[in-house]
């Protein structure tokens, strides 16, 4: 994936030809990295780890009054975080071999 191609979303993505000003690149391009990031809704709760979703994004990447990108899982929730991911690695695993069907990922995914 190109690194522009985060840009989907940005306030910034004002530039690459959705503008009449002929502004070419945004500024943030050139140093902003691709990181890993955990996605909230704004109007979401933050009282369980299944409402964040993990993503890849630049780190200067700004999307107003939809998500919320935070550099890591509230400190309330990250046992049950990793107890998510741990399922979620066993059942991948799994479905790697051909054991497990997709309504029993979507279960064991929630637990």
């Amino acid at each position: 994936m190109r690194k522009q191609d985060y840009c989907a979303g940005c306030r910034d993505d004002f530039y690459y030809g959705h503008n009449s000003l002929g502004v070419k690149k945004c500024w943030g391009l050139k140093t902003g990295r691709v990181v890993t990031r955990f996605a909230i809704g704004f109007w979401t709760p933050m009282d369980t780890a299944r409402n964040f979703r993990e993503v890849k994004t630049l780190s200067c990447h700004n999307e107003p009054g939809a998500t919320a990108f935070l550099e890591r899982i509230p400190e309330h929730l990250r046992a049950e975080w990793k107890e998510i991911k741990q399922k979620a690695r066993i059942v991948n695993r799994q479905r790697k071999v051909g054991r497990v069907t997709v309504s029993e990922y979507r279960y064991e995914a929630e637990g």
